[in-house]
Formats: structure tokens, C-alpha cells, sequence
């Protein structure tokens, strides 16, 4: 039962007990050889946070600023394709238990739930809009999202056609019957991927961007940012904000984690609009990453969908208010500051995680040798960059006398008689020749 679910890992655990393998393996599964869905998690698995002591902050403050409104907490759920596959109810239970929460919900285009009830469940929401090569579809769905009381569109930019999901292909995957897109018009959605590739439009430019902006007065984000320059043109492009998003690691399987990509974003962006993050959310301590370099809120997806397939009504229920424990912990800051003030990202030995800056040129210690397995000579106050020089120099003088070994071998081997002998018949277990190397007398 949900209410014994002590983690998120808990809840996972459950959903998959009771969903359908190809089901499972839709909703869980990501592009090519899941390396960008690995790496999303493996990313959160390799940041530690610094606790503090004696701060006086009391209780820790959650709320936060979106789109210039005040949420509960630095939460969003991203949006979920046919959620209805979890359970019946799909966004309608989730949008009850955000609404309670205090945290928006953003919808798919592709909910199993007509926008109408899920308005009806009172949570502050978002819509995620595809660009379909009919504009007139996507015109309707943002005039219907914002008659039915939604508070902003959500551009997917990432996806211009679906990514090859190998899951989906070795299961034969099929939308179960009665699995639809409530909010579509037509048919051909029994496979998802197909009517995808079908009907959304791989030639869109940023000039999308301005053309959903005239057709909405809603405030706009753009998701699927990965890149410095491209945030640059989401600014220029005056939307309301934007999310550092790989689709949950099913589109393209090599791309880089986002947590990793955050500060370049953060560092083109300049604090001009707000920054959210998503991909990897897999434990509490993971909603107080994000702001290490700098977002704004971060989105969570697969826990959620494991909530409303574990139970409807009380699995979401269950990821309210985890993270407050170790906000207490690292100090009850705000959480725009709990990352700041202790948080760590490193890999081994690492960095601390930070928008990339100029090259710093530090200086060695007077004495030091060095770490790697080429020592270093003793270099008093040498720059960093003199004894990357010096190593190489000793890597050349390594090949050098390795190159000579070579050579030695080589005029060995000349000296010595290759015979090829061909084996009897009833010999020929191993290959029909045997080398035979005699030794010069």
C-alpha cells in the first residue's frame, strides 16, 4: 500500500508491481541505450550536501516565486503522456493532489484527460504545447487551456520527431485500448511514436516562438534548452521563461545530463527569466540540487507517474514536504540558498559545480611533485599550465624508449624462421596451420 511507502523508491517499487511490463516500459523507458536516462540520476548520485549548524533560520522556507506568483514550493510537475495508463483517473488525480501541495501541474498535449477536468481539480496549471504542422490545432489547444483557467503554455522545442525508444520497439508497443489524447481530434494514436512523426513539425524556427506569443496572452516557456546560445535566443524571443529539459531522456540518447548543463544556461540567462530544471528526480535530497547552479524551481515526472499508479489518492500524497527534512539539516535557508551555502557536486575528488568562467592560472606550492603517476620535478611557484608542458614532455620521452623496445624486438624477429606445417587430417581440432618458430642456432 502507498501509506507504507517510506521513499520515492518505494513507490516505484509498487507501480511497477502493478502496471503491465510493456506498459512499465512506456511510461519508465527512454531513448536508444538509456545512457542520458542513467546519467540524469547518476548525476544527483554524485552531489553531497554540506550541513550546517547553529544558522538560527528556525523552519525551512519553501515558498517561492513563479511567473510572478507565489507557490508553496520550488516544485513542478512536468507533464506526463497518457498518465490515464497509470490509473483511470490520470491528471485528475494528480492535479487534486498538486492543487493540495500548492505546486503547478503541466498537462501534456497528449492527456488522457479533457483540460476541462482537470481545471476542475482547483491546482495551478501549465499546458505543454507541440507545434503540429496544422497551426490551427495548437492555436486551439492554447485557446482552450486558457478558457479553462490555465496560468501558462509550455513551447517542446526538442522534439521535432520521437526518439527511438528500444523498449517500445522490442515490446510491440500499442496504447492499450480506451488510451487516447482526450484533448485531440482524429485517430491513428494507437502508436504514439507513429502519429508523432506524422503530424509534428520538424521545420519550426524561433519565429514559432513569436507566432505562439500572438496567439496567446498567456505568459510562454521554452522546454528542451541545453545550450548558452540557445537560451540567448529563448531570452531574445521574450518568453516568460524557460526549462533546462532532455525530455526526460527520451529523445536523443547521448546528450548530456541537465544538471550538468544548468550553468551554462544559468550564466547566459543572466537572471533575466526564470530557469527550471528537470530529469533524475528520484529522492527528496534531489529537489534541493537544482538551485546549486542556479535554477529557479525544478520539475519532477517519473515519481509522480509511480505515485498515481502505486495509489491514485494517496501515493502523490506521499512526496509532499519530504525535502524538509534535510532542508533542516543543511540550515532552513531558503532553498534558493541551501545549495549555495552547502551544497557540493563532484566527481571523486571533483569541482564544485559552476557556470564556466575563464581559465584560472594558480600557482604550485614551492616543492610540490605533482599527483599523477609522472612526477612532476620540484617547481617553486610554477604556473599550472608550465607543468602540463613538463608532463608532456616526459609522456614523449616514455614513447620514445618504448619505441626503441620495439625496434629491439623487431630485429630480434628477424632472425627467426617462420615454418607453416599442415597438420594431419584427424588433428584438426585447432586450425588447419600451426606456426612453428625455430630459434637461429
Amino acid at each position: 500500500m502507498a501509506e507504507d511507502a517510506v521513499t520515492l523508491h518505494d513507490l516505484a517499487d509498487l507501480a511497477r508491481a502493478r502496471l503491465a511490463l510493456g506498459t512499465w516500459d512506456f511510461l519508465e523507458g527512454g531513448a536508444g541505450e538509456e545512457r542520458t536516462l542513467r546519467a540524469h540520476t547518476e548525476t544527483y548520485e554524485r552531489l553531497w550536501l554540506h550541513p550546517g549548524v547553529l544558522t538560527g533560520a528556525g523552519n525551512p522556507v519553501n515558498a517561492t516565486r513563479m511567473l510572478g506568483r507565489t507557490r508553496a514550493a520550488p516544485t513542478a510537475i512536468a507533464p506526463m503522456a497518457y498518465p490515464t495508463m497509470a490509473a483511470p483517473e490520470g491528471e485528475v488525480a494528480t492535479a487534486r493532489r498538486a492543487g493540495a501541495a500548492g505546486v503547478p501541474l503541466v498537462v501534456s498535449t497528449f492527456a488522457g484527460r479533457t483540460r476541462e477536468d482537470i481545471a476542475a481539480a482547483t491546482a495551478p496549471l501549465w499546458l505543454q504545447v507541440y507545434c503540429f504542422r496544422d497551426r490551427a490545432t495548437t492555436r486551439d489547444l492554447a485557446v482552450r487551456a486558457e478558457r479553462a483557467g490555465f496560468e501558462a503554455l509550455v513551447l517542446t522545442v526538442d522534439a521535432p520527431r520521437p526518439g527511438r525508444r528500444l523498449r517500445n520497439l522490442r515490446n510491440g508497443f500499442r496504447l492499450p485500448a480506451g488510451i487516447a489524447p482526450a484533448n485531440l481530434r482524429g485517430d491513428g494514436f494507437g502508436s504514439s511514436g507513429d502519429h508523432a512523426l506524422t503530424e509534428f513539425d520538424a521545420s519550426l524556427d524561433w519565429s514559432v516562438v513569436t507566432w505562439l506569443r500572438s496567439v496567446s496572452v498567456l505568459p510562454g516557456l521554452v522546454e528542451g534548452v541545453l545550450t548558452a546560445a540557445d537560451a540567448r535566443h529563448t531570452v531574445e524571443a521574450g518568453v516568460g521563461g524557460m526549462v533546462v529539459s532532455k525530455h526526460g531522456g527520451r529523445q536523443l540518447d547521448g546528450a548530456p545530463p541537465t544538471l550538468t548543463v544548468l550553468p551554462e544556461v544559468v550564466a547566459a540567462v543572466d537572471r533575466t527569466c526564470p530557469v527550471l530544471v528537470d530529469g533524475g528526480v528520484r529522492r527528496c535530497t534531489d529537489v534541493l540540487a537544482a538551485p546549486a547552479p542556479g535554477a529557479d524551481a525544478i520539475r519532477v515526472v517519473r515519481p509522480a507517474l509511480h505515485a498515481l499508479a502505486a495509489d491514485p489518492e494517496r501515493g502523490v500524497a506521499r512526496m509532499r514536504g519530504t525535502h524538509n527534512v534535510p532542508m533542516r539539516f543543511t540550515g532552513a535557508v531558503p532553498h534558493n540558498q541551501v545549495m549555495g551555502r552547502h551544497g557540493d557536486f563532484r566527481r571523486g575528488h571533483g569541482r564544485r559545480l559552476r557556470a564556466p568562467g575563464p581559465p584560472r592560472l594558480e600557482r604550485l606550492p614551492a616543492g610540490h611533485r605533482g599527483r599523477g603517476p609522472f612526477p612532476y620535478p620540484a617547481a617553486a611557484a610554477r604556473p599550472v599550465e608550465r607543468c602540463r608542458t613538463l608532463k608532456s614532455e616526459l609522456l614523449l620521452a616514455r614513447l620514445a624508449r618504448a619505441r626503441q623496445r620495439i625496434d629491439t624486438v623487431q630485429a630480434m624477429l628477424s632472425h627467426v624462421a617462420d615454418v607453416y606445417v599442415p597438420l594431419p587430417e584427424r588433428e584438426r581440432g585447432c586450425p588447419s596451420w600451426q606456426l612453428l618458430v625455430n630459434a637461429p642456432k
